[in-house]
């Protein structure tokens, strides 16, 4: 016999518990690890000015040293996707977590620009674990109708932390040096990872901290949301015609479905080139208001953050 559940959303009937909003708990803990995460990388061209004048390096030799940061980033993350599938997002991400706050402490301790760019490559292959993470878990913790909403406030988070990073590391710098900037930065991160493997689980069924109204709100929904998705949307004309747009498309079941996805490899090429031109401004920008533009650091420090404050406002509204 089968209970009758009442709807989401349209009240609850007597007696009944009230539903947790744990999700939003899971989303701001998503918050802190992706703006540490996105800071753990945006820090570096903050200091860059100061590294290459310790180390006597040319542009191209501290742009050798840059990528090695993104070599990593680039090599771990189809391989960290296959492994999530199969021990989670939870401990994945948070071992993720961790493991690119060790290597950003690592990379102050540098006695020279091989070192750094071994600490550099290990931060990479760190980090990109873990975005992959924030996005599993945001598809497993939210219904579909607040899913566009969530992933465009964590998604925001970085750029905060982008808007943040050039001040306080011009502040740590002034005081304490470049290498404190590193030494800093890293401890944040630890924290969180522990944060993280507590606090959250891979899907709510398996979270104390979300009672079974929340539950069923979020599965409801989903399915809710789904059933009134019009299979047929606004055509936007012969836009649609030049980029050959299919109705109807079926879900990607398998990996090798991915693989040959060109939706997959459009995103993945259009990815390719903003990438380009955000993590260019994030390490090139600062040193070039420096030495080409001869601003104080402080002023350095302030207008390297206001691309990025433009950033936040866009991916938070698109959102």
């Amino acid at each position: 016999m089968k209970t009758a559940i009442a709807p989401a959303g349209n009240g609850l009937q007597k007696g009944l518990p009230h539903a947790t909003h744990y999700r939003w708990v899971v989303l701001a803990i998503g918050i802190m690890f992706y703006m540490v995460n996105h800071a753990d990388r945006a820090n570096f061209g903050v200091v860059l000015p100061y590294i290459k004048k310790e180390y006597f390096l040319t542009n191209l030799q501290a742009g050798s040293v840059a990528s090695f940061f993104f070599l990593g980033y680039a090599v771990s993350q189809i391989p960290a996707g296959l492994i999530m599938g199969k021990i989670g997002a939870r401990l994945m991400t948070s071992l993720s977590i961790f493991f690119f706050s060790a290597f950003t402490f690592l990379i102050g301790t540098s006695p020279g620009p091989t070192a750094m760019k071994i600490y550099r490559f290990g931060l990479g292959l760190g980090e990109g674990p873990s975005w992959i993470g924030g996005g599993t878990i945001l598809k497993t913790w939210f219904p579909h109708r607040e899913q566009a909403t969530a992933t465009g406030i964590l998604m925001a988070s970085s750029q905060i932390s982008a808007v943040l990073v050039p001040p306080v590391c011009v502040a740590i710098m002034l005081h304490w040096g470049w290498r404190m900037v590193f030494y800093s930065f890293a401890i944040p991160g630890i924290i969180i990872s522990a944060i993280w493997y507590i606090l959250v689980r891979n899907r709510p069924e398996e979270s104390s901290f979300c009672n079974d109204r929340e539950r069923e709100y979020i599965g409801e929904s989903s399915l809710e949301a789904r059933s009134q998705e019009d299979p047929q949307e606004k055509s936007m004309g012969w836009v649609d015609t030049v980029i050959r747009v299919r109705r109807g498309m079926k879900a990607l079941d398998t990996n090798s479905q991915v693989f040959r996805s060109w939706n997959i490899w459009a995103i993945a090429i259009v990815t390719f080139f903003t990438s380009t031109v955000m993590y260019g401004m994030m390490t090139w920008v600062p040193s070039y208001l420096v030495t080409e533009r001869h601003l104080t650091m402080i002023r350095m420090g302030w207008l390297a953050a206001v691309p990025f404050l433009g950033g936040f406002i866009g991916i938070a509204g698109g959102g």
